[in-house]
Parts: C-alpha cells; structure tokens; sequence
C-alpha cells in the first residue's frame, strides 16, 4: 500500500527505525492483493503502473510528517520518536487497505485518498 518508490521518503525511514512498534515497507502487512485491470497484454491481466497513487500516498506522508513535527514541536521528523512514526504509518497503512478493499472495482491510480 506504501509504493515502493517512496522507499526513501523521510516518514517511512523514520518509522523503520521503531524499536518496538517494527514498520517496513517490505512486511507483508504493506501489500494487499489487487485484481487485475489490463487485459490488452496478457490474458489474465497484468498490474499497470500507478503514478496517480503514488503521488497521492507521497502528499499524505508529507501531511502526516508535518502534523507529526508539530504535534511533537519538533525541527525535524527524526526528532519525533520512531515508535509513533511508526504507530502514525501503520494507522495510514490501514487506511489505504480499507479504501482498496471497499473499493473493489476501482482501479488503483483511480483511487482518492481522503
């Protein structure tokens, strides 16, 4: 649910660094299974890219960051301890998971991310 491609975003480095609320964006609990939409390359479908997704998850981490920095009165989001960024994450994680669930036919890049 967090893209790959934010691998390096400042929050979920952050959060991977929790000592007892572990996050990664490579556990399990960060995919989701997801129908198939493209049919036009292979007859049972292929994932399509999702760069609408993407941008849409990377605005969110930046909001969630800056609440975190000042909910904390922080300077920085390495200031803020890793264990709530983590907890803060999953609670995003968990969101994205119920949006794709109850939105079963829609296509991923078409989602939007209250």
């Amino acid at each position: 649910m967090i893209p790959q491609g934010l691998a390096g975003n400042d929050l979920v480095q952050q959060a991977a660094k929790a000592k007892n609320n572990h996050w990664h964006l490579h556990m399990l609990d960060n995919g989701v299974p997801a129908e198939k939409f493209t049919y036009n390359y292979a007859p049972d479908g292929i994932h399509a890219n999702h760069p609408q997704y993407n941008r849409r998850v990377a605005e969110k981490l930046e909001q969630l960051k800056k609440q975190l920095i000042s909910d904390f009165e922080a300077d920085d989001i390495e200031d803020v301890p890793a264990d709530v960024v983590s907890a803060a994450l999953q609670g995003f994680q968990n969101q994205l998971r119920t949006l794709i669930k109850n939105n079963p036919t829609t296509k991923i890049n078409d989602l939007i991310i209250p």
